[in-house]
């Protein structure tokens, strides 16, 4: 990563933006070629397995709708519960810090920087 300070002595201010006189810090990502593909890779791979619970979940979900056993009902609403943890898991509603191709800058032929 790249950490940035600096000093705002007077605030400035551009159209509703405002920017309050004192300092200003910034952390910058920095990821190698490598290292982002990988990770991008394994995002995809994960949103890919979520998709696949949620989808699960509805299927339930539809199948509670269509029978009027209670017991059935009861077996297909554990099932979409199920499901429902299993895409808790994927972490997928947090915000991913994995940039996509469009928000990095190249640095050099190995390093990138996440925008």
């Amino acid at each position: 990563a790249i950490c940035c300070g600096f000093e705002v002595p007077e605030g400035a201010q551009r159209n509703d933006a405002k920017l309050q006189a004192g300092e200003i810090f910034l952390t910058l990502a920095l990821w190698s070629k490598e290292g982002l593909l990988q990770s991008q890779q394994r995002d995809r791979e994960k949103r890919e397995c979520a998709k696949k619970y949620m989808e699960k979940v509805q299927e339930e979900i539809n199948k509670i709708k269509t029978t009027s056993n209670p017991f059935i009902k009861a077996i297909h609403f554990r099932n979409a519960v199920a499901a429902s943890e299993k895409y808790d898991t994927t972490s997928v509603g947090i915000r991913s810090d994995i940039p996509n191709d469009e928000n990095v800058i190249m640095l050099d032929e190995e390093i990138l920087l996440s925008n």
